[in-house]
């Protein structure tokens, strides 16, 4: 957590990605442009790839689609801020908007990682101190749409997926389902991205239930109907 001076207007302690940027003072905020860089933690959202990119900006809604933009990197930010509600927890659910759950991850203090994987691909996760290697699948075993593996323990939620290099991850699968994946219908990449960063990523970070449950499955076909344009209880889970 980054700590400021409001006396001095300084930060006092560094970002913790100064080393990326060689050429900016370790104190600095947002490339000392903060109309137009958000960056309240030092944190960052980054697609590893262009695909990633695209999916990024499908998963927010339609109208605010312009503002989504990359630095070379990949890093995420946004060309204005949006004037939306800020998220509203509620019991066991966090309300926003996607927009709204993107603006809130960029600030986060950790790096989340966007990337589109094969599914034949395997990834090395924790979970319940075991180290193993997994594909992108549902819990049948099934081939899945995504995967979200998260940075740290949160002590307050048991069983997590854990990844092994100190970041979060959303994992969109190459291939996406044609057929209904039990939430908003026929997934799309912008919706299972969607599914991924802000049913699970988001929510974990407000330290509410992340899982697929009975009672816990609006969030996520909110999530997916945003990406799709498509009002939050139009539910075509029966397609």
């Amino acid at each position: 957590m980054r700590k400021v001076d409001y006396g001095l207007g300084r930060f006092t302690t560094c970002d913790p990605l100064w080393e990326k940027y060689y050429a900016w003072s370790p104190y600095q905020y947002s490339l000392n442009n903060p109309v137009s860089f958000f960056d309240e933690n030092g944190g960052v959202v980054q697609a590893l790839d262009d695909k990633a990119r695209e999916h990024i900006r499908n998963s927010v809604e339609v109208k605010y689609r312009d503002l989504v933009a990359f630095k070379d990197d990949g890093t995420v930010y946004l060309t204005e801020q949006p004037k939306v509600a800020p998220p509203i927890k509620d019991g066991d659910d966090v309300y926003t908007s996607n927009i709204g759950a993107l603006q809130f991850l960029i600030g986060v203090e950790d790096i989340i990682e966007v990337e589109e994987l094969p599914y034949e691909e395997s990834v090395e996760v924790r979970q319940n101190g075991q180290l193993y290697s997994t594909r992108i699948q549902t819990w049948t075993g099934e081939p899945g749409n995504g995967m979200a593996t998260f940075a740290d323990p949160n002590p307050n939620l048991d069983g997590h997926v854990q990844s092994t290099d100190g970041k979060s991850h959303a994992y969109i699968s190459s291939v996406q389902d044609t057929k209904s994946n039990g939430f908003s219908g026929i997934p799309t990449f912008g919706s299972t991205a969607a599914h991924e960063l802000y049913g699970h990523i988001f929510r974990y970070y407000f330290g509410v239930s992340y899982w697929h449950t009975s009672t816990s499955k609006k969030p996520f076909i909110r999530a997916e109907n945003n990406a799709k344009g498509l009002p939050e209880e139009d539910n075509t889970d029966d397609e």
